[in-house]
């Protein structure tokens, strides 16, 4: 099963941004526990658009509602950028965001890692599940 796999990092090696932050996600393309870097995603935000943002950095959003950056009701174009991916990758990421990929059922991973360690346990983990699911469906067949 192929899958992409939205890694936000600042220098192609590392996943060392927050959601938030980033200009660029790296996008890779996985089958199976193989991976390669498919295309560079640039986000059209300059980190002071709430929306884009997903989380409240010094000051806030400035919203002026009393409400957290990235209110859940307010849909990131960041999100949509990215909701083609079956997973995203990044140091941390705001809750109203997390809650925007969750319901579109992609998985975030919140950690600060080299990207090809990052990779690799991916890939592993979600071979596990697709193969299992395989399984499973070839045994009620």
């Amino acid at each position: 099963m192929s899958y992409k796999i939205a890694i936000a990092t600042s220098d192609g090696k590392n996943v060392d941004q927050h959601f938030g932050s980033a200009k660029i996600f790296e996008v890779f393309q996985a089958e199976g526990t193989e991976f390669s870097l498919a295309e560079k995603r640039r986000t059209n935000a300059d980190n002071t658009d709430s929306k884009t943002q997903g989380c409240c950095s010094e000051g806030g959003c400035g919203n002026g509602d009393g409400q957290k950056c990235g209110a859940p009701n307010e849909k990131s174009d960041v999100v949509e950028l990215l909701d083609d991916c079956r997973c995203i990758v990044c140091t941390k990421m705001g809750g109203s965001i997390q809650k925007q990929f969750e319901r579109k059922a992609i998985t975030v991973f919140e950690v600060e890692l080299p990207i090809s360690e990052v990779l690799t346990k991916i890939t592993t983990y979600y071979n596990n599940i697709d193969r299992r699911k395989l399984q499973a469906q070839r045994s009620f067949s």
